[in-house]
């Protein structure tokens, strides 16, 4: 198999996350469990947005991976976005996020890397309107 473990997996996933005057907390977690027993993955997603004037907003939104037995990496990043609207209705959202991995443990772990993205939204139209 060229991706994944190759074997069943149960786990669990939560969520949790809270808006303020100032932006935005959450974070996601998830644990997998190999049904062998050899495989046990947790992930960590502390999420932190903290908005700026003009559409702007600074992040960080590093992804700890612990693969347990095996090896773990915990980045801390800092990044800046930005999120405007065309005049067509569509929003933009780009953002750029370098990553620095405070731990790394095991073959293969990144010390550094850079998270960028764009996400396009678009506006929702009713059914018979153009």
């Amino acid at each position: 198999m060229a991706v994944g473990s190759g074997k069943w997996q149960g786990g669990a996933q939560t969520v949790v996350s809270a808006k303020h005057d100032w932006g935005l907390t959450a974070l996601l977690s998830s644990y997998q469990q190999s049904f062998d027993g050899n495989l046990q993955t947790l992930t960590l997603q502390p999420l932190l947005f903290l908005n700026l004037a003009d559409g702007y907003y600074l992040r960080s939104t590093g992804i700890s991976t612990f693969n347990l037995g095996r090896n773990s990496v915990v980045p801390v990043g800092l990044g800046l976005g930005r999120v405007f609207e065309r005049s067509d209705g569509r929003v933009v959202n780009v953002f750029v996020e370098p990553q620095y991995s405070v731990l790394q443990t095991g073959v293969g772990v990144p010390s550094f890397q850079v998270f960028a993205g764009v996400i396009l939204q678009f506006p929702v139209q009713a059914h018979g309107r153009r």
